[in-house]
């Protein structure tokens, strides 16, 4: 696994590479350690969470330059994904999107996610890291789901979130 951190141009390393793998929303690239593949390149959406969709797609393609890789992406990054799949699909052999949501369709919908977002992104600018994980944690959604795993790399990587 090649692991992508920073924004420096990467033609040369991906020459081989047969899978883009973007982690979600609270993830880090050692989410994707398991597959162990040496025709994997994770990565680092944390360099890159100050651009919009659009230009997170265009980089993202400029990755995909000599063979068609796969884009595989889970929860925020299946997002990204799907975007980056539809707006350049000749750059990819495919595409696997895990736990993502393709968007909502009504408008009173995506207002109401869009609070509630503000919300989360404030609590987890004002709480203490794992306070905010632990609130996180007790969503719902994420009921009966382990989180033990990963919480070390988070936790040390406070300061960039």
């Amino acid at each position: 696994m090649l692991v992508l951190r920073g924004k420096s141009p990467v033609k040369d390393l991906m020459t081989r590479k047969k899978l883009v793998a973007l982690h979600g929303n609270l993830g880090t690239v050692d989410d994707w350690k398991f597959l162990s593949d040496s025709d994997l390149l994770a990565v680092d959406l944390w360099d890159h969470s100050e651009k919009p969709f659009p230009e997170m797609a265009a980089y993202l393609a400029s990755l995909a330059v000599d063979e068609k890789p796969v884009l595989l992406g889970y929860s925020m990054g299946g997002r990204i994904a799907l975007d980056t799949l539809v707006r350049y699909p000749d750059q990819w052999s495919g595409g696997v999107i895990l736990s993502a949501h393709p968007g909502l369709p009504g408008v009173e919908d995506r207002i109401a996610r869009r609070v509630s977002d503000q919300v989360w992104a404030q609590l987890a600018r004002k709480l203490k890291w794992s306070d905010f994980l632990q609130m996180w944690d007790r969503q719902p959604v994420l009921q009966g789901v382990g989180h033990a795993e990963g919480r070390q790399t988070l936790a040390s990587r406070t300061g960039e979130i």
